[in-house]
């Protein structure tokens, strides 16, 4: 039982004008109760029983009101629906409109395409949580694989909250494969001289000039297979914002060992690699399989050169930063962060063998 309200009013009159306006509303109210058919009232009170049960699961009461409000937004979402296929055609083309970079345009429409066969037809509002990490689990995927299909999931769910197609990011819940720490992978001073002995025989050595740049330059396969002979000027190499990973722009120096080996194969212009990256990789598994070739027929034979994931690019920062002692030079170098080096390149060679490297 409530207290009671008293209420004080300057007259007679304005109590009665209160008490009449009252009990029209009152009346108003009950004649709306009455005019619900009864099939309704009892629906509306068999949801208000469900809806108090599940009110005590969170410790608070729910309305009918929340419960139609959130059925509304999620159901029938104010940008309306839209197919997973319609709106990975959106996606792509808004970033496209964005100008993001050919590789990352590509990567995503594999994957994009990839799940559209399982999921093409289904509204982005009705996607669910467990239907996505079932096919995650189905397609069993390596853990790096994994993380980068919920980075693209996560991407495309935020756009379609931004177009109003559906109101949640299911996919920011779903957990990524944990990563192990995996040890840097270098190459010898000696596989350095047998790889680079092969690209100038392989093919007539059209991946020597990229092969070279990696190694005594540092730069990625993306930057390298991206870069015009125009920014390889006589000591540094020009790195735009455009091709660069970080879309910021770094100048690298050219050291004398890499300029004595670009000098004979400059041309007047054009591309340093004229392929693409999946061509340029190709190249290089056919200068690993010359080197090892090579090697297994000289007396004594060699060993065989085990390929490193990125093994370039990492010989040089290892070296660098052995060679040249100075880890903000090295960071500068290989545009990426003095932590970067600390956890990953510092100690794996010694400097006298980063100054063979050099010499």
């Amino acid at each position: 039982r409530g207290s009671k309200i008293r209420r004080f009013f300057k007259s007679h009159a304005d109590a009665k004008k209160f008490f009449a306006d009252s009990l029209a509303s009152k009346v108003e109210e009950a004649s709306e109760a009455f005019a619900i058919a009864p099939e309704l009232r009892v629906e509306a009170k068999q949801c208000q029983e469900r809806l108090a049960l599940a009110g005590l699961n969170i410790g608070r009461p729910l309305t009918l009101t929340e419960a139609v409000t959130f059925f509304l937004r999620h159901a029938l979402p104010d940008g309306g629906t839209r197919t997973f296929s319609e709106a990975k055609e959106a996606f792509l083309a808004s970033r496209r409109a964005m100008h993001c970079k050919e590789r990352y345009l590509r990567n995503l429409e594999s994957q994009l395409a990839k799940m559209e066969s399982a999921f093409g037809k289904k509204r982005m509002n009705l996607l669910g949580k467990s239907a996505l990490e079932s096919w995650l689990v189905e397609q069993e995927f390596a853990p790096k694989t994994r993380n980068n299909y919920i980075i693209t999931l996560r991407a495309l769910l935020n756009f379609c909250i931004e177009q109003k197609w559906t109101a949640e990011n299911v996919a920011e819940n779903i957990a990524k494969a944990k990563l192990d720490c995996t040890d840097i992978g270098i190459f010898k001073v000696a596989e350095v001289a047998r790889l680079l002995a092969a690209a100038q025989e392989c093919n007539d050595g059209p991946g020597l000039a990229a092969v070279a740049i990696q190694l005594f330059a540092g730069l990625r396969r993306s930057e390298v297979c991206a870069l015009d002979w125009d920014e390889v000027r006589p000591t540094i190499i020009e790195v735009t914002a455009g091709k660069a990973k970080t879309r910021s722009r770094r100048v690298v120096e050219i050291q004398p060992n890499l300029a004595e080996w670009l000098m004979p194969l400059r041309p007047k212009s054009g591309r340093v690699f004229a392929g693409t990256e999946d061509a340029y990789n190709e190249i290089l598994q056919d200068i690993l399989a010359r080197a090892n070739e090579t090697g297994a027929g000289q007396k004594p034979k060699l060993g065989a050169i085990e390929w490193k994931h990125n093994g370039l690019r990492h010989t040089c920062a290892s070296m660098h930063l052995a060679f040249f002692e100075n880890e903000a030079a090295t960071a500068l170098q290989m545009g990426h962060s003095v932590e970067v080096l600390h956890s990953f390149y510092k100690g794996l060679v010694t400097k006298e063998a980063a100054a063979s490297f050099w010499d």
